[in-house]
């Protein structure tokens, strides 16, 4: 709004007022074009069922946003492993979804969170 304000002055308050609502009209009604950066940190998981024949597992996590996936490192024989590792996305689109999903190395399916983005607006006028 400080940029918006700038523009005008701060002289034309009816103007800047239309210009507000026009703004809110297109976000409410998904016609505004936003742009977000989502920064997600897988930290760890704990107490994970063993998979493998040693009753332990190799977890690894892949964390999706819209269409694209990035995945962490394996942590061999571990029911309660630490990742400390941080993937950013840069989303356009408000009906992109999250997905986190843990898997063991032979791709055994453990749990799965799903989530829709909250549409975020980032305007630039």
């Amino acid at each position: 709004s400080s940029g918006i304000n700038a523009e005008y002055g701060g002289e034309d308050s009816e103007k800047l007022n239309q210009v507000k609502k026009e703004v809110k009209h297109s976000i409410l009604t998904g016609s505004s074009k936003w742009s977000a950066k989502i920064d997600i940190e897988v930290v760890e998981a704990q107490g994970l069922t063993g998979k493998d024949k040693s009753g332990t597992s190799d977890p690894y996590v892949t964390v999706q946003v819209g269409k694209i996936k990035k995945t962490t490192a394996t942590i061999q024989q571990d029911l309660n492993p630490k990742w400390n590792e941080t993937f950013s996305f840069d989303c356009n689109n408000s009906s992109d979804r999250i997905k986190v999903r843990v898997w063991d190395e032979d791709d055994d399916f453990k749990s799965r969170v799903m989530t829709h983005l909250k549409r975020v607006a980032l305007l630039r006028l």
